[in-house]
């Protein structure tokens, strides 16, 4: 699954509504940096520092209730500290979809929650 909505629904629960927005839209701008940075990497062909943005998207992935994207990341981050730099490029099309995806219902999901508030 793009979402698990149970994590969300406890972290939201522990941060409250405003602080989990505020978290959550921290993690989407995030989200549009690292994949910048992908790009840059991939294209200076640095396998080991792909291997680290690897590392920390799936770090926050899972902290935010993103296990496919969590997946893809640990994918990267076992690819750079091989320093294969071909398995690093060829986990970049399915994390970039993961990545996508992610921050598409992410967006949906604090959207419904506005709307459950209003």
């Amino acid at each position: 699954p793009v979402l698990d909505e149970t994590l969300l629904a406890r972290l939201r629960n522990d941060l409250g509504d405003e602080g989990f927005t505020i978290s959550i839209n921290i993690f989407l701008d995030e989200l549009k940096n690292r994949n910048n940075t992908l790009e840059r990497l991939n294209k200076e062909g640095d396998a080991t520092r792909l291997g680290k943005e690897g590392h920390a998207i799936k770090s926050s992935a899972g902290t935010f209730g993103c296990p496919q994207l969590a997946n893809d990341g640990k994918k990267l981050e076992i690819a750079g500290k091989a320093n294969d730099l071909g398995e690093c490029q060829s986990t970049l099309k399915p994390l970039s979809v993961s990545l996508s995806a992610a921050q598409q219902h992410l967006q949906s999901y604090l959207k419904r929650m506005g709307e459950a508030r209003a």
